[in-house]
């Protein structure tokens, strides 16, 4: 992606991309209910240009990654040291699934402080963990992952239940209760499975 300014800045790079063949090009945000909006006026912009497989899906092509709180912060990270770093659970804009963006900022060469772009990857955290699991035997483990650097509500990722044999990466399916077992404090992981007929 590239970082586009605002004023007449946004609006040229937006004609350069109409220019290269996408007619419907426009710098773009998502609303509460996920549906695409017009961007809210800020000093700058990180739309998705380019992608893998843009033939495939173009849904995300124009998306503000600075206008999501996860992904923006992620997303300055990476650009203020110049090393990878990544979102916590986001929801995917192509399938709505969890999931969690990793970028890596790209300077120009031999300018360190010029930001020439941000290069990101997309991560289903089901299908993450799903090839991590192929060659595991599982049977009478179930598991939980979180992101503990996440605030409260956003910290669960994904479960696997032994007994579904089922993956849950619902928020709404897993919650935490907090124990103390002789004064310690941990997390009691309490999941309710989908059952599927």
């Amino acid at each position: 992606m590239d970082r586009s300014r605002a004023g007449s800045e946004k609006a040229n790079y937006e004609r350069k991309i109409r220019a290269e063949g996408f007619p419907n090009f426009q710098i773009y945000e998502r609303d509460a209910d996920n549906k695409p909006v017009a961007v809210t006026a800020r000093s700058e912009y990180f739309p998705i240009t380019y992608r893998e497989a843009l033939e495939a899906d173009t849904r995300s092509l124009g998306f503000d990654i600075a206008s999501n709180p996860e992904r923006s912060a992620a997303l300055k990270k990476s650009i203020a040291t110049r090393k990878m770093a990544a979102s916590g659970r986001i929801k995917l804009i192509v399938n709505a699934r969890p999931g969690l963006q990793v970028f890596l900022a790209l300077s120009r060469k031999g300018k360190p402080d010029n930001l020439r772009g941000v290069i990101a990857g997309l991560f289903q955290i089901r299908k993450m963990v799903d090839l991590s699991l192929k060659s595991m035997n599982l049977n009478n483990i179930n598991f939980y992952l979180y992101d503990n650097s996440a605030t409260e509500n956003k910290r669960f990722l994904i479960s696997y239940d032994s007994q579904t044999k089922q993956l849950i990466d619902s928020a709404k399916f897993a919650t935490t209760e907090p124990v103390k077992p002789a004064g310690k404090l941990c997390q009691n992981p309490a999941v309710c499975t989908r059952f599927f007929r």
